[in-house]
């Protein structure tokens, strides 16, 4: 599936050049002939004939030339170290024993300085030719510095402009004088993804070259500009309006711009004064970067204002990609109804306007959103009969359509196995296309496998899919990475470790059945498919177990088949932790208050300084917070610890019906809103009349803790340590929100626990108090609070309760919409026990006809 960084025929490993360098073809071919064995060179015979190299064969050819490329540099240094020192020592005497020797040695370092010489001639005019082809003469010579050049843009695949901007707003002339069209070409086609301080400078020089005219201002300078703030990130995305974004500021700030050097060009040529000037013309490129940054920023503002200030003042109307970047913007947002609208539209209203392959992926897309694989079908049906061309992504979203659809059996209808299996089948007629293949393609592709693997319950694919790719992940960052390796695991770990990839094996170890036999195994090329995967991942982990060089290893079971239950638990524990905790570096989920007395006793310094300093309980608060991020930062890979991988994490014990190893996972890796309010307020209320000298104790030899257990025994000074050790816990927690408070409820009706359920049903009705609920959008909140009362009625309904779940209905039938799926189990539950009087009570809650019957119930609650 991949090839690592080391050759099948040795142990060497091969780093990357910075930079590449042409050498001479005969250099090449002497050197090689001696360096590849002889089953190689056998091989590489080959490369003139028809049989076909593997990709893997390529990759091992060009590791061996680049490890003679970077032998050859040393040899070429040495030489260059060896004739200084030379000339240096020229004035002293030479004594030799054997003058023969000497002579044959300063021959031949005669002749290696003079091919040294040539091939660093050779070298160079290569540099130079492509430095030219890249940036303009001119350009180059008020960088005046080719060691910036050559760092920054050879590599065209990691191609950084910002530094030669910056270096050429220090310089003296600038952009001054340069009026070529080389030069425009140049800006408009080669420079791209400025940070902005640098897309200031850009401006300001371009500004500066043209004398600040705004008339000469032209398409490709504007198309520059704007293509650089188009590409970049928002700082607060997910707002609906965002007034004062800096971006957003300027691109209306050059669209201004404009509009006066239209206003100066008709002034001038109504006055007929100087040279008539052609205007330059707005593009539809610009549109579509002030387009793609508003839906960065989810502004429904300001991308409506662009569209109808360049339809009503620049004549130019929505085409293909517009509309494209209009539907991905729909789909981010959430408004459904609204993109299919707008693609419905795109099909009728010319051929010019008809819908690519990125429209369709994007609608596709949105079908995976919705888990509406019927119109997903359709969509691919009408990319072939309009015989627009799939990508590589196209037939990887049909697999993950399929696989997300087939999670609910409602949804699939209850044809899950029959979903999946096709959404193999796409992924096979994809490898049987070999179609070309993108940079995100790969891992795409690996997420639509796992997510097929995890929906399955095939634990072992997902696992072997997991380890290969983490683990090629892993080596090909080790391999290019420039500190050291060693030191830095943290960071490379942070890098590696995806929170898709945890979330989608997470999902394979909730899913488990041991009586399921996977999709993949009922049919030929499913049986070889994954059986490649599971041979590949058995021999990569015996290679990483023995091979100390690779120092790759993740913390699975040394199980092939895992079919016990605390199998299941302890391995997927220890795979979290380990993505937690950045590859294992950090201990910081198995800390205890005894571990960790040093980190109480600064934070006990530090909350009463902010007691003093805080001029209320809510800045009090806010500083405490930003201290506990601080801490989850340093500590945890926040990357990897999100709601949606704590919510599958917490769904295996519950599925496995494990009862205590969910209690533990929840109290462990959640907080309750309340209870740190509560907390808070204990502690501002203690360090405000607390002094300082009270708190801390000088003695060295002293107890770390032992200043702020003293405390507990003063009354109302009452600092306790496990209010500093809850804050210190905070760390490797998320709050509980509406989600999680339904999956406790979910829990409490799986186990029957009546004590977890009241508890639950308690501290939502706390949380419901709280600002973070508060805040939520009032359809939403009545749209969450329904989804639980139905939770309620479930479990009241399992325990055989049900007056309560009926009274849960009543009392809630003018707030919420009670449908009958909602009340089923209920129902059904009613019939069975014969209760007609209910029955009828409860059918005419769900079908709104009369509410008399629900009137009567409140009546007979009353008087009982």
């Amino acid at each position: 599936m991949y090839m690592a960084k080391y050759g099948p025929k040795t142990n060497v490993l091969c780093f990357p050049l910075k930079s590449v360098h042409l050498l001479s073809k005969k250099l090449i071919v002497k050197r090689f002939k001696y360096t590849v064995p002889i089953e190689d060179e056998k091989n590489m015979r080959c490369l003139g004939g028809n049989k076909t190299i593997s990709p893997e064969d390529v990759e091992f050819k060009l590791a061996q030339l680049r490890e003679f490329t970077n032998s050859l540099k040393d040899r070429i240094h040495n030489i260059e170290l060896v004739n200084s020192n030379s000339h240096q020592s020229n004035d002293r005497p030479l004594i030799s024993e054997n003058s023969r020797s000497d002579n044959v040695t300063k021959s031949i370092s005669v002749t290696d300085e003079v091919e040294t010489n040539k091939l660093s001639e050779l070298i160079h005019s290569s540099f130079s030719e492509k430095i030219n082809h890249l940036v303009p003469k001119v350009i180059r010579e008020r960088v005046a510095d080719d060691s910036v050049l050559e760092k920054n843009v050879l590599d065209k695949s990691h191609m950084n402009w910002a530094p030669i901007i910056d270096r050429l707003y220090t310089s003296e002339k600038r952009l001054t004088s340069i009026t070529s069209k080389e030069f425009s070409v140049w800006l408009r086609c080669t420079v791209k993804y400025l940070p902005f301080h640098s897309i200031l400078y850009l401006d300001e020089m371009l500004l500066e070259q043209i004398g600040g005219d705004v008339v000469k201002f032209d398409t490709n300078m504007y198309e520059c500009i704007f293509n650089n703030l188009g590409n970049l990130k928002p700082n607060s995305s997910g707002q609906e309006s965002i007034v004062d974004d800096k971006v957003i500021l300027k691109m209306k700030e050059l669209l201004e711009r404009y509009d006066n050097s239209l206003k100066i060009i008709e002034e001038r040529r109504t006055k007929r004064q100087g040279p008539l000037l052609r205007a330059p013309k707005m593009t539809q490129a610009i549109l579509n970067n002030c387009l793609k940054y508003s839906t960065k920023c989810s502004s429904y503002n300001n991308m409506e204002s662009f569209i109808t200030r360049f339809k009503d003042n620049y004549e130019i109307s929505l085409n293909k990609q517009n509309l494209t970047t209009v539907i991905q913007f729909y789909s981010k947002k959430k408004m459904i109804k609204q993109a299919w609208n707008t693609f419905d539209t795109m099909k009728f209203l010319s051929t010019k306007h008809f819908p690519d392959i990125l429209t369709y992926n994007t609608m596709l897309q949105i079908c995976e959103k919705e888990k509406n694989f019927p119109r997903a079908l359709d969509l691919f049906q009408e990319i072939q009969d309009h015989n627009i061309k799939p990508t590589t992504n196209t037939y990887i979203i049909m697999a993950r359509v399929l696989a997300t659809s087939s999670s609910n059996t409602v949804v699939s209808e209850g044809k899950s196995n029959s979903l999946r299996l096709l959404g193999w089948k796409y992924l096979h007629e994809l490898q049987e296309k070999n179609l070309h293949r993108h940079k995100n393609d790969e891992l795409n592709l690996f997420l639509s496998m796992m997510a097929l693997s995890a929906y399955d319950g095939d634990i072992e694919l997902s696992r072997a899919l997991y380890y290969l790719f983490i683990g090629k992940k892993y080596r090909n960052l080790c391999a290019n990475w420039k500190g050291n390796i060693l030191l830095d695991q943290d960071k490379i770990w942070k890098s590696v470790l995806m929170p898709e990839m945890l979330n989608y094996l997470m999902l394979a170890y909730a899913r488990f059945d041991p009586n399921n036999l996977p999709v993949l195994s009922g049919y030929e090329k499913g049986i070889a498919l994954r059986r490649r995967f599971l041979r590949e991942f058995n021999s990569s982990s015996r290679i990483d177990d023995t091979n100390k060089a690779v120092k790759f290893k993740l913390p699975f079971l040394p199980i092939n088949d895992l079919n016990l239950v605390a199998q299941i638990l302890a391995e997927s524990n220890a795979i979290w932790g380990f993505n937690l905790e950045n590859g294992g570096t950090y201990d910081t989920l198995t800390s205890t208050i005894e571990t960790v007395q040093e980190t109480i006793k600064k934070l006990a310094q530090s909350f009463h300084l902010f007691a003093q300093e805080s001029k209320d309980l809510n800045d009090f608060k806010f500083k405490i917070m930003y201290e506990v991020t601080k801490m989850q930062r340093e500590s945890i890979n926040v990357n990897v610890f999100n709601k949606i991988s704590l919510y599958t994490y917490l769904t295996i014990p519950i599925n496995l019906k494990q009862q205590k190893e969910f209690l533990r996972r929840l109290t462990n890796f959640t907080f309750q809103q309340h209870e740190f309010e509560a907390v808070i307020k204990r502690l501002y209320e203690s360090y405000r009349n607390l002094s300082l000298s009270d708190q801390i104790v000088q003695n060295s030899n002293s107890d770390e803790v032992k200043s702020v257990s003293e405390i507990e025994g003063k009354g109302s000074l009452n600092v306790r340590i496990d209010d500093i050790w809850y804050i210190t816990s905070l760390r490797c927690k998320i709050m509980m929100d509406t989600s999680l408070y339904e999956l406790v409820m979910k829990a409490a009706i799986e186990f029957q626990n009546e004590d977890l359920a009241k508890k639950t049903w308690n501290d939502r009705g706390r949380f419901r108090t709280t600002v973070p609920f508060l805040k939520m959008d009032q359809r939403v909140r009545i749209t969450e609070d329904q989804k639980f009362a139905r939770l309620m009625v479930d479990f009241f309904t399992k325990q055989g309760k049900y007056s309560d779940a009926l009274s849960i209905v009543l009392s809630s039938k003018n707030r919420f919409n009670w449908t009958y799926p909602m009340v089923k189990n209920l129902h059904q539950a009613l019939e069975a026990i014969e209760d007609k009087n209910s029955v009828e009570i409860l059918l005419d809650v769900v079908n709104k006809k009369s509410h008399a019957r629900a009137i009567k119930w409140d009546d007979q609650e009353l008087t009982i």
